[in-house]
């Protein structure tokens, strides 16, 4: 007998074509917020919760319109995964930590397309030294 992660997996492979796409991503955006449901009650484990937050973002990248229906969810996501990390911030958020943190590395690939957009072509005979400046991920600000 399945367990309804299983059937959800089942599920998610049948919207798939033969190479493994997914061929309706408002469905599959439904299926990934349903096991993103199961996996946050599923278990008091990190792993559990990490998986439905990971879970929860597919279905919003997937279906922009469901961020609605996921804010609910993440206070509660959150505030149990500082707990179970015995996190010394208890009322940290997350989410905004998040956001601010999607901002940061956003500009750090501008700033690296940047950098790509000066390397010379293999092919100029006038190729120079050239050096692209990348920021240490120690650097990020949280």
């Amino acid at each position: 007998m399945l367990t309804i992660l299983q059937k959800y997996a089942v599920e998610l492979q049948q919207m798939c074509d033969e190479n493994g796409k997914e061929t309706n991503k408002r469905k599959s955006a439904e299926l990934f917020y349903r096991m993103a449901r199961e996996y946050r009650h599923k278990s008091p484990d990190k792993i559990s919760l990490i998986r439905s937050a990971i879970l929860y973002n597919a279905a919003i990248v997937r279906e922009p319109e469901n961020i609605k229906t996921v804010k609910k969810h993440l206070p509660q996501l959150c505030a149990h995964l500082l707990q179970k990390a015995n996190s010394k911030r208890k009322r940290a958020d997350l989410v905004e930590k998040s956001k601010h943190v999607a901002i940061q590395v956003e500009s750090m690939r501008g700033k690296v397309r940047k950098q790509l957009q000066t390397i010379p072509s293999f092919n100029d005979p006038n190729q120079k030294d050239f050096s692209i400046e990348i920021e240490p991920v120690e650097n990020l600000q949280t």
